[in-house]
This record gives structure tokens, C-alpha cells and sequence, in this order.
């Protein structure tokens, strides 16, 4: 699907709800998740942010989240971070506290120039529900840290904006350290990291062009071989393995988000044979693309009645 086709059918919003002319361009944004949901009536279509990083600590409560069209339930104590350019929507219960952080593309670069930026990288690298353990010093660190952070916010004082630059960091230091061991190794060193960044960046601009492996290594300058010891180094994945998913995700996003046909989807991403496509699909997901379709479109509607039941009542 090209760039023009996903802004036209997927909403692009700094705050969601709010276009740029609209909102308050700042280094960061702190809300409750009530004074959001209430705005909205408890639940926001699926939109996204090209250029912010929004991290949502849940107290207590719940909240329904559709992730690149995968359905996630999060619960109190639990934080959920979403990476920029990642289509979400939330449904959220009345009774759910926390805060909804929201970083800017600015500070974000900021914190990711540091010399330790590859454990940073890493974490934004994908959606993540990262659960707080009462156990374990990162979580209680990271809940310390983040009400410091929102006080920061809500009460001025000297020096404010290198206390929030800080908080920040320190806050995404200690979600680095709740993820499951691997994902933090000190194996990973800082060639591997930074050759698959570089594939990921190139892989975003030719995926639909179904360009092979070689070609990604010639254009990274770099064998088959060392490209593929990289990717399993950082993320325990192949190079054919990250493109395929890369592909998944956008062929899942087609799906759910407009009305294209199969055969409109397969071509848009660089599938020559549209029944090719659909093995591809039925192999990675085990459903037909038009049974994923219907199946989500029938929980869509299903939410809804349940919605329409719960305010009659």
C-alpha cells in the first residue's frame, strides 16, 4: 500500500483528536487516561502519530487496545508503550486510572543520541505491554519515576525542562530493564545494532518492491551471512523473517483499515500474483486474508452492540 494511500485512510493526529494547527507543540504531554477517555466517550478510534512515542501507564482498571489490528487486553499495573507511525485504538472502562505520556519526536532523538541509544532503539523497536512486578526494582523504579515526571509537568519550576529530559530517560532506562532478559543482552554490541537500524530504515522503503535479501545486503555493504548474524544478534529474527512480518503487518493494516480488495492488496505490496499472496498470508497467519477480514469486522460489530447494551442499561 503506498504512503498517500495509508494517510488518506488511517488518521494522522499529534494529540488524537487534534491536528497540528490544534495542539500545543511541545517536548512532552501528560494526561490522566480520564481526562482523555471522557473527551472521547471512553473509546478512540484507531489512528496514529508519525513523529510521537505515547507510553500509557495503567494503575488500575482496564483497557481494550487494537494494535496494528491485534486485539490486546492491558490491566492495572501495566505499562504500555506505542512506538510512532503504529496504528492503535483503545476502548477504555471508566474505572481505569493512570496516565497517558506523550513524548515528541524532539526529545525522542535526543534520548535515542546517547551512547547507549541501542537498548533505547530496541525497546521502541515494536508495541509493548510491559507488566509491573510489586518484586521487581525497574517497575516500582519506572512508577516512582513516572508520578516525579508528572509533577514536573503540571507544576513549573527552575530548570523544569532538563528534569523532564532526565525523568524521561530514566523512565525508558527502566522499561528496558522489564523486558525479558534477551531483549537487553550485553551481547548485543553496538555494529550489530546499528547495521539493524539501518536494515530496518532501508527495508521500510522497499518492502513492497520485494527486494531479496542479497539486495538488502549489497545496499548495507555488508554479506548474507553478517547481515542475518545482526538480525538474530538484536532481534532473534532472519532478514526474510523481519520482511515477512514487515509485509504481514501492512497486509493486516489494508485489511481492516479500507476497502481494498485482495487482489488490490496483494499488487500494492509488490506481489506479482495475488494468489501467490494469499499463501503467503494463509501460511503466516493460518487464515485466508478474506476470513481475517470478515472475523474482524464481526468482532468490530460485536463491540459495538455490547457498547449500544451497556448504555441502554
Amino acid at each position: 500500500m503506498t504512503e498517500a494511500a495509508m494517510n488518506q485512510n488511517v488518521p494522522h493526529y499529534f494529540l488524537y483528536g487534534e491536528t497540528e494547527s490544534q495542539a500545543e507543540l511541545e517536548l512532552i504531554h501528560i494526561e490522566t487516561i480520564a481526562e482523555r477517555g471522557s473527551l472521547l466517550e471512553w473509546e478512540i478510534k484507531p489512528h496514529r502519530h508519525d513523529t510521537l512515542l505515547q507510553l500509557f501507564w495503567i494503575d488500575r482498571g482496564s483497557m481494550t487496545a487494537s494494535i496494528d489490528a491485534k486485539v490486546e487486553r492491558c490491566y492495572g499495573r501495566s505499562i504500555l508503550l506505542i512506538p510512532p507511525s503504529v496504528v492503535h485504538g483503545f476502548q477504555v472502562s471508566q474505572a481505569t486510572a493512570g496516565l497517558v505520556i506523550t513524548i515528541a519526536d524532539a526529545l525522542l532523538q535526543e534520548l535515542l543520541s546517547e551512547a547507549d541509544h541501542g537498548d533505547l532503539a530496541r525497546l521502541i523497536s515494536a508495541p509493548r505491554i510491559l507488566p509491573i512486578d510489586q518484586e521487581t526494582r525497574a517497575g516500582n523504579a519506572a512508577v516512582r519515576l513516572i508520578r516525579q515526571l508528572d509533577e514536573e509537568y503540571r507544576w513549573p519550576r527552575p530548570a523544569r525542562v532538563s528534569a523532564i529530559s532526565a525523568l524521561c530517560k530514566l523512565i525508558l532506562v527502566n522499561l528496558v530493564r522489564m523486558m525479558p532478559n534477551d531483549a537487553a543482552s550485553d551481547e548485543i554490541h553496538g555494529e550489530a545494532t546499528r547495521q539493524f537500524e539501518r536494515f530496518r530504515d532501508l527495508m521500510e522503503h522497499h518492502y513492497r518492491e520485494q527486494w531479496t535479501i542479497r539486495q538488502y545486503a549489497d545496499s548495507l555493504g555488508v554479506s548474507e551471512k553478517r547481515l542475518t548474524r545482526f538480525c538474530r544478534l538484536t532481534s532473534d529474527l532472519s532478514p526474510l523473517q523481519i520482511v515477512h512480518n514487515r509485509q504481514l503487518t501492512e497486509a493486516k493494516r489494508c485489511l481492516v483499515y479500507t476497502e481494498k480488495s485482495i487482489n488490490e492488496i496483494a499488487y500494492e505490496l509488490g506481489f506479482k500474483d495475488p494468489a501467490y499472496f494469499s499463501r503467503f498470508f494463509s501460511k503466516m497467519t493460518g487464515h485466508q486474508a478474506s476470513q481475517f477480514r470478515r472475523e474482524y469486522q464481526s468482532n468490530q460489530a460485536h463491540k459495538g452492540r455490547l457498547i449500544d447494551q451497556q448504555a441502554n442499561t
